[in-house]
């Protein structure tokens, strides 16, 4: 697998699953469908479709994330309210949560996965299958949100953003590194990843306010800005 994906290019490009696609320097994800091709994406991330592009609401259920987090904790985190499903044939075209460098990150059958913040999933295609990996109410001075991270296993490709700068961190075994809980866009599921609170010479200078540690092996992708500034 590679979780560090293919970075923007105005070029086309088909992934080992057969999808075409292409990304802009703007971060926005063009992407050709066969008749029978599917990918999904959160609502507010289409810009446009063209050609017989079907559009339809995604059902929740096994492989999907059931409603894709509750109303209150989408509410919580500034998400849209559903999932949606575009089938082919034609042209569809997604857009990330803010600017930043998206990639397309193929995942194969048997693979560990990726898991990512739920602002950083522009799309995926139907093969992949979408889980709650870990909701975390944020309390911070004058500031309340909700972290989401999603499991992505299965096969196809998962188009990811890192917002602002992208920052890619290879971790051997036994190698750690601790990031502002907003900043981690995603990392490969072979890590472990846990949240910290720090006390007292820690990275922040609001010892409630929480870290994220994250154990290798595996490969992460930390991005320049998230939820929230620091």
């Amino acid at each position: 697998m590679d979780a560090i994906g293919v970075r923007a290019t105005t070029d086309w490009r088909r992934a080992e699953s057969g999808l075409r696609y292409r990304i802009a320097g703007t971060g926005a994800v063009v992407i050709e469908l066969e008749s029978g091709g599917v990918v999904i994406a959160e609502s507010g991330r289409l810009v446009y479709r063209r050609g017989e592009v079907d559009w339809s609401r995604a059902r929740g259920g096994r492989g999907f994330v059931r409603e894709w987090l509750n109303r209150a904790q989408r509410r919580a985190a500034g998400m849209e309210a559903r999932l949606s499903r575009y089938e082919g044939p034609g042209e569809v075209g997604f857009a990330p949560a803010r600017p930043g460098e998206v990639s397309a990150v193929e995942l194969r059958p048997r693979g560990a996965g990726v898991v990512c913040q739920a602002e950083s999933l522009v799309a995926y295609e139907a093969g992949i299958q979408a889980d709650v990996a870990l909701t975390r109410r944020i309390r911070e001075t004058g500031s309340r949100t909700t972290l989401a991270m999603i499991r992505l296993t299965g096969e196809g490709v998962a188009f990811l953003c890192a917002h602002g700068a992208a920052m890619p961190v290879e971790l051997k075994m036994g190698q750690a590194v601790e990031a502002a809980w907003w900043a981690v866009a995603w990392y490969e599921a072979t890590a472990e990843y846990r949240m910290l609170v720090t006390r007292g010479g820690g990275m922040s200078h609001d010892s409630r306010t929480p870290t994220a540690a994250i154990r290798g092996p595996g490969r992460i992708v930390l991005q320049g800005s998230g939820s929230r500034l620091p």
